[in-house]
């Protein structure tokens, strides 16, 4: 006796006529999805699109696990300190700076702050600052960004990070570490085939330069303003981006406070919320849990290529 029956064989043209009585007047191609200017993928796929094809999980996490980052930038830099405390003392493991225009700001930011004991993420900094100076003398860790981009478009950030790859290749400093920091959209599923893709084209990169122990930390913000300024709505947009960003592989996962309003509550739901996914949904322990999903291995294969 079979445990399970054996499912009816149902052809591609087949499987493609009930789809397209189920779009009511729809053609097919009106339902693909837009990744570019020039990439466009179905919906669905039908076995025989895919049958044979064997794909390989991308490289895990540089960290063990995702690390909960927030990005102050220079204004009202006392109150930042008090929110940095706080979502120090609540567990956040990867705090950003943005360079601010007077190096006593940063001072300012950083008033009380134990600096060894988590990673730092410095954006528009150069080595000559004296705040990377004082990081190196106290042997903190830190990685250089430029100042964050706020492209969302899949073409934009793809590009960006082509060309920090290259700028990265051509450098003279013997570093085994790239890093790259973009934004996370809002769409779901193509977010994940996004990094998904820029982690597929580094191991590409690393493997032409027979470098295996050349590391990739991928860094995540949260794109500005979705959908709406209502901090409820907000909460449901920034969970599902810092989900993406985590079934990714992202390195360090930051949900920023853009809002004048109410910045207490956003600072605590930013850092709850990536706490929750890693502590109750343990998104960060599982390494490429999408792989196989034959519209994200298309969409990324598509994406790197």
């Amino acid at each position: 006796m079979k445990a399970t029956p054996d499912f009816t064989h149902i052809s591609a043209d087949q499987w493609l006529q009930t789809i397209q009585k189920e779009l009511k007047g729809r053609t097919w191609e009106d339902s693909f999805v837009q990744l570019t200017d020039d990439i466009s993928i179905p919906p669905a796929f039908h076995h025989a699109d895919i049958n044979g094809q064997d794909w390989t999980p991308v490289r895990g996490h540089y960290h063990d696990y995702s690390l909960s980052g927030l990005n102050f930038e220079a204004r009202q830099l006392s109150q930042k300190n008090k929110y940095l405390l706080q979502a120090l003392n609540h567990g956040l493991q990867s705090p950003g700076i943005i360079k601010q225009k007077e190096p006593k700001d940063v001072e300012i930011l950083l008033d009380g702050v134990q600096l060894d004991l988590v990673e730092w993420h410095l954006f528009g900094f150069s080595k000559e600052d004296a705040l990377v100076n004082l990081f190196t003398k106290q042997g903190v860790t830190y990685f250089l960004h430029p100042l964050p981009s706020e492209e969302t478009s899949v073409q934009s950030r793809m590009d960006e990070f082509i060309a920090s790859l290259r700028a990265f290749d051509s450098s003279e400093e013997n570093l085994d570490t790239f890093t790259h920091h973009c934004r996370v959209g809002a769409n779901y599923l193509t977010e994940i085939a996004v990094l998904r893709a820029m982690r597929r084209i580094f191991e590409n990169y690393s493997a032409a330069r027979k470098a295996n122990e050349l590391q990739f930390l991928l860094s995540t913000s949260n794109a500005i303003n979705p959908l709406s300024e209502d901090l409820y709505t907000q909460m449901i947009a920034n969970s599902a981006m810092a989900m993406s960003a985590m079934i990714a592989g992202a390195d360090r996962v930051s949900l920023d406070v853009f809002f004048k309003d109410k910045q207490a509550l956003q600072y605590r739901m930013a850092i709850n919320l990536i706490q929750i996914l890693k502590m109750e949904s343990h998104l960060d322990k599982v390494r490429d849990p999408l792989s196989g999903s034959y519209w994200i291995e298309k969409a990324t294969d598509l994406l790197a290529s």
